[in-house]
């Protein structure tokens, strides 16, 4: 008798599982969510799909990074380009056949090995290295590696080892180069140098190399919760439960040691402005900072968001947005109620921090957009709102 109920136990629950999976995989709609763009169609770089501050790790220039795509022969090529915000000189960095997906990504390797930033091509990756010579000229290197099966990637991180979830499968992905890097040296030549982990991801966060420890997202009941796990496979949370829920935008923080990003607050139109420093193992390690209005820009992209951290300081920049859909620039810092900075420009699309050199002072840089009756427009602040520079005609 024991061993019939034993087995109507375990057939009841194989049924369970079947219905549970069914309701959360075939039933489930991808949330529709515009992340912001610059939406800017340059005579001097083309159509710009991402800008960003380069990294303090590469070089201290005060300088961008600029991901543009442009149509050749019927063919979607991408350029990166740097960008020097003192003088307005650009450089050609590399240039190499689009992807489909992933046209508006610049990553940057990790701080202990490498000065590799990263951009994705339509077969693989590209990886560009700046440095300078003794004249202070800047030298520029490329190499483009070939994945395979990279073609149908739809998100990426790069810290040494890649990281990247497909379209056409629920798989997340690893690839490791053991390239000789610090981290290199906790992979034993014998381990598999690609590697897949059945997570049914939406898009992957970060890859935290100080903890070993990947965050992504994925989609249930119509919702995007997160979840990490370790760089093996072996989940963070007891039978891998999700670690935040109704998930809007998420990325890494500067340094790649932790995530910021924006939530559904329970209160109704409302978004949860939070951030992690290192991983997290339970829900006591997030960190509210704040909460915004729920409405998306002039071209319906979501609420952007960008930091900068040292140690436990830190400062958080993110636009939000009213029911008309007019943009303010607020922020939050470590030991500081967060305040608005810029409330009378009608502000849209990506924010990005750095902390620079500019005139002999270090000081917190922050780029967004604007856009009025004049056209579109891209300037530089402080942390206090005051403009420090209108670059819009070094762009456009």
């Amino acid at each position: 008798m024991k061993k019939y109920t034993m087995l109507v136990i375990t057939i009841t629950m194989i049924l369970l599982t079947s219905i549970s999976y069914m309701y959360n995989h075939y039933y489930t709609e991808i949330p529709t969510i515009i992340l912001p763009s610059p939406h800017i169609n340059s005579s001097r770089f083309g159509e710009i799909k991402e800008m960003l501050w380069l990294d303090n790790f590469v070089s201290e220039d005060t300088s961008l990074l600029i991901l543009s795509s442009q149509e050749k022969q019927g063919i979607d090529y991408s350029s990166l380009f740097y960008l020097n915000i003192n003088d307005g000189q650009s450089i050609l960095l590399s240039e190499f056949p689009s992807h489909k997906n992933l046209d508006h990504v610049i990553l940057f390797d990790n701080t202990f090995s490498s000065r590799n930033i990263i951009t994705p091509y339509k077969a693989g990756i590209v990886k560009t290295t700046l440095h300078k010579n003794n004249d202070k000229d800047l030298i520029v290197s490329s190499d483009m590696i070939a994945i395979e099966g990279f073609e149908n990637a739809n998100s990426i991180d790069y810290k040494g080892q890649l990281f990247f979830s497909k379209s056409t499968d629920k798989l997340l992905h690893r690839k490791d180069f053991y390239t000789g890097s610090f981290f290199s040296t906790f992979n034993t030549t014998s381990a598999p140098s690609y590697t897949t982990f059945y997570r049914n991801p939406y898009y992957i966060v970060n890859a935290n190399l100080l903890d070993r420890v990947l965050t992504y997202t994925s989609v249930n009941k119509n919702n995007v919760y997160l979840y990490s796990m370790s760089f093996d496979g072996t989940p963070i949370t007891k039978f891998n439960l999700p670690l935040i829920k109704n998930v809007i935008t998420a990325k890494a923080i500067e340094d790649g040691y932790g995530f910021i990003g924006m939530n559904a607050s329970d209160e109704e139109e409302l978004l949860n402005i939070f951030m992690v420093r290192r991983s997290i193992n339970r829900t006591k390690d997030l960190d509210i900072l704040d909460m915004i209005p729920f409405h998306t820009d002039i071209f319906g992209g979501v609420p952007s968001i960008d930091s900068i951290t040292y140690n436990e300081d830190y400062t958080l920049v993110y636009t939000y947005y009213d029911e008309n859909h007019k943009g303010r620039l607020k922020i939050s810092r470590y030991n500081q109620e967060p305040k608005v900075i810029i409330e009378d420009e009608n502000i849209f699309g990506p924010v990005r921090i750095a902390r620079k050199m500019l005139n002999d002072e270090r000081i917190e840089l922050i780029l967004y957009f604007t856009s009025d009756n004049n056209g579109i427009k891209i300037k530089i602040c402080d942390v206090e709102g005051n403009l420090v520079k209108d670059i819009t005609n070094m762009i456009m």
